[in-house]
């Protein structure tokens, strides 16, 4: 009597979670959004044209500031065990486009976002402190993000156009720059260089504690006009220390 009762059990779990993996995996994208943002009655989004399941599927954003985008996925599981994309997801509209690839190494996941962002749209729709706004075109190159806190980036290369930045009701002008991230231990470094002459114009130290070492050269006052504290354009001229707030 025990072993039939078990037997029936066992059946009825299998059932279960039988039920449960076809669920997720051929769940309308539409019942997930539904669910889980429309019910949210102070959420700033709204997803339209939902299509597709879990494993691959496409769907509309929209932010109540008027930022839109489409974007579309594919989950491919079975990657786990090779070196190939396991999730990739695109988010494209009429200003930017990115890419977000997902890879498993050594059971660490990692993320690698490419694509290119228009400045001005961003700063538009999103106001920023200090009446901060800036044009041009931000084109990103394997950033990469893992699991290590506290700030999650593992390495990268950022692109600006060049164009105006203003803040404060002040503008300047300023050529196509660089900015290139890596990590050292779980430190993270940021350098910001003028692309033409690759001279350094801002070098962060960002430490576990949150406690950023920051360094201003000669050649950031000199593209903004802000007089001359060296003859040497390599010449470091500030050093401060900030407390990070994130």
């Amino acid at each position: 009597m025990f072993n039939h009762t078990k037997i029936i059990f066992s059946y009825l779990l299998l059932c279960l979670l039988s039920f449960s993996l076809f669920f997720i995996i051929f769940t309308p994208t539409q019942f997930i959004s539904d669910y889980f943002l429309d019910k949210k009655a102070n959420n700033a989004w709204k997803v339209t044209n939902e299509q597709g399941n879990i494993w691959q599927g496409n769907l509309n954003l929209t932010h109540k500031k008027g930022l839109t985008a489409n974007i579309n996925w594919l989950f491919k599981p079975l990657n786990y065990f090779t070196n190939d994309v396991v999730i990739a997801i695109n988010l494209n509209n009429q200003h930017s486009k990115l890419t977000l690839n997902s890879q498993l190494n050594s059971f660490d996941p990692q993320f690698i976002l490419n694509g290119t962002l228009d400045a001005a749209h961003i700063t538009r729709s999103y106001p920023l402190p200090q009446h901060a706004s800036m044009t041009g075109t931000i084109t990103i190159n394997d950033l990469s993000f893992n699991n290590n806190p506290p700030y999650y980036i593992q390495s990268g290369n950022l692109l600006w156009s060049g164009g105006k930045v203003s803040a404060n009701r002040k503008t300047n002008k300023l050529p196509k720059l660089n900015l290139l991230l890596e990590t050292e231990q779980q430190d993270l470094i940021v350098n910001i260089l003028e692309h033409r002459t690759q001279l350094n114009l801002i070098n962060i130290h960002a430490h576990t504690n949150k406690q950023a070492d920051i360094k201003l050269y000669q050649q950031l006052l000199t593209l903004t006009k802000q007089g001359a504290l060296s003859e040497q354009p390599t010449d470091v001229v500030i050093r401060f220390t900030e407390k990070l707030k994130f």
